[in-house]
C-alpha cells in the first residue's frame, strides 16, 4: 500500500521497538521515488507518561519546548481540524517527539499491516510538522537529512 506524502493513517497492531504491539496513528512525511520506502512520524498521546511529564510542558498547537528551552515535540490539540478531506481531528492531545517519532516501512512492510487512510493533513500543517522536528536538537542525523529533503520538496 503506498500512501501519499501527508496522509493521516491509522496501523493496526503496530509492532513497537520493544516488541509489543498496538493501534498506532501516523502521519506519512515522505515515499520515495520508486514507493520503496515510507517514511512516518508516529503519533502519541502520552497517556502512561513515558515521554514527558504534563506539567512541565505547555500543550499548545505547534512546537513545544522542554524545559531547558530546546523545542522536542509538535502538538495537534485534540479536536482540532486538521484533514482536509474529512475534517479529520485526533480525539487526544497528539504529539510528534522529534527523538522518538519515526518509522520507515518499506512496502513489505507496509503490506503485513492493515493500513486505513483517514484523511490527508493540509500542506501548511505537515510543513510546521516537518520544520520542527528537523530544528530541534534532538533529531537524529540522518533523519535530519531526510527532513532536509521533505522541507526542500514542501516549499519549492
Amino acid at each position: 500500500m503506498t500512501c501519499p506524502a501527508g496522509s493521516i493513517i491509522h496501523i493496526e497492531n503496530f509492532v513497537l521497538r520493544d516488541g509489543s504491539s498496538k493501534n498506532k496513528f501516523f502521519i506519512v512525511l515522505a515515499n520515495t521515488d520508486d514507493n520503496t520506502l515510507t517514511l512516518l512520524s508516529m503519533t502519541t498521546s502520552n497517556q502512561s507518561g513515558a515521554y514527558f511529564k504534563f506539567d512541565d510542558v505547555e500543550i499548545k498547537h505547534g512546537a513545544i519546548k522542554d524545559l531547558t528551552g530546546k523545542t522536542f515535540m509538535y502538538c495537534i490539540p485534540k479536536g482540532l481540524v486538521v484533514g482536509i478531506n474529512n475534517n479529520y481531528k485526533f480525539s487526544k492531545d497528539t504529539f510528534f517527539l522529534a527523538q522518538y517519532s519515526f518509522s520507515e516501512l518499506n512496502c513489505e512492510q507496509m503490506h503485513k499491516y492493515n493500513v486505513k487512510i483517514l484523511d490527508e493533513i493540509s500542506k501548511e500543517e505537515l510543513n510546521n510538522l516537518v520544520y520542527t522536528l528537523y530544528s530541534s536538537p534532538y533529531i537524529k542525523k540522518n533523519f535530519k537529512q531526510k527532513l532536509e529533503f521533505i522541507l526542500t520538496a514542501l516549499n519549492s
